[in-house]
């Protein structure tokens, strides 16, 4: 798929979420897939909250996969559990939830700070479920973006 993509002017990303980070044979799945696949085909959308759910620091996982960033979702959440949390425990919705940027435990600076080094064109603002109207959820993150640097 990524050749057919990069054939069509076209950039594949693929998506993550917390389950790639579970280990199989002591090997995590987002590494394998990382492994398997080439860098010039195939690029990930950094999702810096499921890399954190997943057990990992964002910012040195964007360090690690620094050839792979083609673009970043921040999203903030209030975790409940230690980090890694299983997709069975995030899918019964106990484990987190999701606020607004800067509200929550992901380090979104020092994801900030790695992204800012590796090909930083975007950083997409995704807030799976807002506690607050949306509206006030959409202004509190864009000024902790604000903050950032960001915008």
């Amino acid at each position: 798929m990524g050749k057919k993509c990069k054939e069509a002017s076209l950039t594949f990303c693929y998506h993550n979420h917390s389950f790639e980070f579970e280990e199989f044979d002591g090997i995590k799945g987002i590494d394998v897939l990382g492994k398997e696949t080439d860098p010039k085909l195939v690029k990930f959308n950094i999702d810096v909250a499921w890399v954190h759910i997943g057990g990992e620091r964002p910012s040195e996982f964007i360090k690690r996969y620094k050839n792979r960033c083609g673009y970043y979702h921040f999203k903030d959440a209030f975790i409940k559990e230690t980090p890694p949390i299983s997709w069975d425990t995030v899918r019964e919705r106990k484990a987190i939830t999701w606020t607004e940027l800067g509200k929550g435990d992901v380090d979104l600076k020092g994801a900030y700070e790695a992204a800012k080094k590796y090909n930083l064109d975007y950083i997409i603002y995704e807030q799976d479920v807002a506690q607050v109207p949306v509206l006030q959820a959409i202004t509190e993150s864009r000024n902790y973006l604000r903050s950032l640097g960001v915008v």
